[in-house]
């Protein structure tokens, strides 16, 4: 990326700014699309590996925009051809980002359903496990305190 954007002193040549955006998306594109596969097979620990690069990508990005919206003569006198880049780069950036909404929204589901079913066995498996007679008394031979098996015998 170009370092006069940091200073925040002198606007950036069309050019320039244009290369520094179309970088910044395609940084966050790809992390998107890393993402989707990940999100797919539930994969926690590859997903939460992915958030500070996930982060800083969506920061620069962000601040760029930012810079454009304020100064949306930034990229006046840009090339068509820069500008077609842009475009395509902010398209694929749509895409990854649909489809990584896509992926979340059915990881989401994929665990509440698997919450619901547990709790759902363990409630069906309290209420039909008396454990104790009138008196008190044990009605099996499980110790004290055992906790009985559940399993989870349904498609998620």
């Amino acid at each position: 990326m170009n370092e006069d954007l940091s200073t925040g002193a002198e606007p950036l040549a069309a050019d320039a700014f244009a290369q520094d955006l179309r970088q910044a998306v395609d940084r966050i594109t790809q992390v998107l699309e890393r993402e989707v596969p990940l999100l797919k097979a539930l994969k926690g620990e590859a997903i939460e590996a992915l958030l500070d690069e996930k982060r800083a990508a969506t920061e620069s990005y962000m601040a760029l925009a930012e810079r454009l919206r304020a100064a949306p003569k930034l990229l006046d006198g840009l090339a068509p051809a820069a500008r077609e880049e842009l475009r395509t780069a902010a398209g694929r950036l749509t895409s990854a980002t649909e489809a990584n909404a896509r992926a979340l929204r059915a990881g989401l589901e994929a665990n509440s359903r698997l919450v619901k079913t547990i709790a759902q066995a363990v409630t069906e498996q309290s209420l039909g496990n008396n454990r104790y007679r009138a008196d008190g008394r044990p009605r099996s031979s499980a110790p004290r305190g055992a906790t009985p098996a559940c399993s989870v015998n349904k498609m998620l």
